[in-house]
């Protein structure tokens, strides 16, 4: 994965983004620190899963900078415009649909493709943004429905 080398982010940021070892990070104006990372999902092409997750202990309010700056990280991640980016919500809460919902929002710009749900009735939401001119997004859906169905039954 091309990610940038180790440097701040520019400044349009509403927050300072710092490569890390493992992705990027970033303190909010309240003190809260996020960590933003990207694991590769498959060994032939470029689809990579993406999370993000503030630290612990850390009460954290709807911050719409947070937003921004998960955008921006993203959209330095899509100017490789045949990357894919995998995403599966965390189910830990029980507010999985929530975060469907609003990552759909966010993420706009980029084509979305699917949701999966388990066996179990218990919904886990797959996703997968490619970019409309993705010369490989056939090629990725397909491989992204191989996925979905491994992770579903996992």
């Amino acid at each position: 994965m091309n990610l940038p080398n180790k440097e701040v982010l520019p400044s349009s940021n509403p927050y300072n983004v710092i490569e890390e070892d493992c992705g990027y990070s970033f303190v909010t104006e309240t003190g809260c620190k996020y960590l933003a990372y990207f694991t590769k999902c498959d060994n032939e092409l470029p689809i990579y899963s993406f999370s993000f997750e503030k630290e612990d202990g850390v009460v954290s309010v709807y911050d719409a900078r947070v937003r921004r700056t998960i955008c921006n990280i993203l959209e330095r991640f899509f100017k490789r415009e045949e990357n894919a980016l995998l995403y599966t919500c965390d189910v830990s809460d029980g507010r999985q649909a929530a975060r469907q919902r609003l990552f759909k929002i966010w993420f706009g710009p980029y084509e979305f493709l699917a949701d999966v749900e388990d066996a179990n009735e218990e919904n886990i939401f797959i996703r997968l943004f490619v970019l409309k001119e993705n010369p490989l997004k056939h090629i990725i859906i397909e491989r992204f429905k191989e996925l979905a169905s491994i992770l579903v039954v996992s």
